[in-house]
C-alpha cells in the first residue's frame, strides 16, 4: 500500500568547471542519493524524478564506491542494482520540472534534494524548482536535501526575486567550507563559489560538524545535512517528517 508520493530533485548537469577552468566531472553522490531514498521506499513512499531538462541524470564518479557505504559491500550492490532496474524509467526517465503542475504538487508529501556538486551548476537559477519549493514551504511540507543539495534552496530567488528567501533565519546544514577546501586541493583548483557562504549571506543560520562527520539539522519543514556521512541519519529524520505530514516542527541539530 503507497504511503504517498516524494518528489527527488537532481541537476541537469554532469560536470562543474574550477575558478582555473578545469572541469571536473560530478553529478548525484550515490550514496546521499540512495541511502535516504531506499528508507523512503522502505517506509512505502514512492520516488518521482525530476530535473530541469528532463534529461538521463549523471552520477558522480567519486562516488560509486563501497567506501562510501563504511565499505559494506551488499548495501552498495544492493544499490547500484536498483539503479540498473531504473534504466528504462524512474531515476533514467525524469520528469521535466516545467512539467509539473500546481495541482500535481498537492500529491507529494515531501521534497528531497540530493547532494552531489552538480546541483550548484543548475538548480539555484531555475526558476521552475523556485515555484516548486514555494509550494512546500507554503504548505509546511518536508523539504530534505543533503551535502550540495541545498544549493536548490536558492531558487525561490530565481522565480521571484523581489521577494526575501523563505529560508532566512532557518538553522541548516551543507557541505562545509571545510570540506570544500579538502576538495580544492584534491582538484587542484578553487570552486567557482562555496554552498556554505551563499546560504549564509542570504540569512541560513549554519551548522556544521568536523569535516566528514555526521551533522543533521532540522528546523520547521527543513531537513537538511552535511555530506555523506550523514546520509542514513538524514534518511531516517525525513522519513520521519514525512510520515508526520505538513506540521511545523521544532528546531533539532543531530550530530
Amino acid at each position: 500500500m503507497s504511503r504517498g508520493k516524494v518528489l527527488v530533485v537532481l541537476s541537469s548537469t554532469s560536470s562543474i568547471t574550477l575558478a582555473n577552468g578545469k572541469v571536473i566531472q560530478t553529478g548525484f553522490f550515490l550514496s546521499e542519493l540512495m541511502k535516504p531514498l531506499q528508507k523512503i521506499m522502505d517506509a512505502g513512499i514512492s520516488p518521482v524524478f525530476a530535473n530541469p531538462l528532463g534529461n538521463l541524470p549523471a552520477m558522480d564518479p567519486n562516488s560509486d564506491s563501497s567506501l562510501w557505504y563504511s565499505f559494506k559491500r551488499s548495501e552498495y550492490i544492493k544499490h547500484k542494482d536498483l539503479l540498473r532496474q531504473w534504466e528504462t524509467d524512474g531515476l533514467f526517465q525524469p520528469r521535466k520540472l516545467s512539467d509539473i503542475t500546481e495541482n500535481e504538487l498537492f500529491g507529494f508529501n515531501g521534497l528531497f534534494l540530493p547532494g552531489g556538486h552538480a546541483p550548484m551548476n543548475d538548480l539555484p537559477y531555475d526558476k521552475d524548482l523556485g515555484k516548486i519549493l514555494l509550494h512546500f514551504h507554503q504548505f509546511n511540507k518536508p523539504i530534505g536535501a543533503i551535502c550540495h543539495g541545498p544549493a536548490g534552496l536558492m531558487a525561490p530567488l530565481a522565480s521571484q526575486p523581489e521577494l526575501a528567501w523563505p529560508f532566512a533565519g532557518y538553522e541548516m546544514s551543507c557541505y562545509s567550507n571545510n570540506e570544500e577546501k579538502m576538495m580544492e586541493t584534491m582538484w587542484r583548483g578553487q570552486m567557482p563559489w562555496k554552498l556554505e557562504t551563499q546560504l549564509a549571506s542570504l540569512g541560513g543560520r549554519m551548522k556544521e560538524n568536523w569535516p566528514m562527520l555526521p551533522k543533521v539539522t532540522v528546523d520547521r519543514e527543513l531537513i537538511t545535512a552535511q555530506g555523506p556521512t550523514s546520509a542514513g541519519q538524514f534518511g531516517d529524520r525525513f522519513v520521519q517528517a514525512l510520515l508526520a505530514g505538513p506540521v511545523i516542527s521544532k528546531v533539532g541539530v543531530m550530530g
